[in-house]
C-alpha cells in the first residue's frame, strides 16, 4: 500500500545555503513547501535542482505555483517583511534520482528558511 513521506530539504537555517542531496527516485513527488519567517526585510529565494547521477545538476523549471496555478517556474521568490510561505507542486510523470534546493537570503535580514519534500512512495 502507498504511504507518503515529509522530508525537510533544508531546516530552519539562516543563511544562504544549498542543501544535501536527497534521493527521491523511489518517490512519486507531490509538493515541495517554503517557509521564511523572521526577516526584518528584503527578497529570498530558493531553486529546486535536480540530477540522476548525483555530479551534473539541473535547475529545475517546472513548478507549478499554488497561487498562480498551472503556470511553471524555476525560482521561487519569497518577498516579505516578517514571514511568507509557498507551496510549489511537481507534474506527474516527471522523474529524477536526486534533489536538492538552494536558497539564497539575498538582501534579507533575520530570517529563518525551511524547504520540505511531500511525496508518495508504493508500499510493498
Amino acid at each position: 500500500m502507498p504511504y507518503t513521506t515529509n522530508k525537510k530539504v533544508l531546516d530552519a537555517v539562516t543563511a544562504s545555503t544549498l542543501s544535501s542531496e536527497v534521493t527521491i527516485g523511489d518517490r512519486d513527488l507531490k509538493s515541495i513547501q517554503f517557509l521564511c519567517t523572521g526577516a526584518a526585510s528584503g527578497v529570498a529565494t530558493a531553486t529546486v535542482q535536480v540530477s540522476n547521477d548525483n555530479l551534473v545538476w539541473f535547475t529545475y523549471k517546472r513548478l507549478i505555483s499554488n497561487v498562480a496555478a498551472g503556470t511553471a517556474t524555476t525560482t521561487v521568490s519569497l518577498d516579505t517583511l516578517g514571514n511568507s510561505k509557498a507551496i510549489y507542486f511537481f507534474p506527474g510523470g516527471d522523474t529524477f534520482q536526486y534533489l536538492r534546493v538552494n536558497f539564497s537570503l539575498g538582501s534579507q535580514t533575520g530570517a529563518t528558511f525551511t524547504a520540505t519534500l511531500q511525496g508518495v512512495i508504493a508500499g510493498q
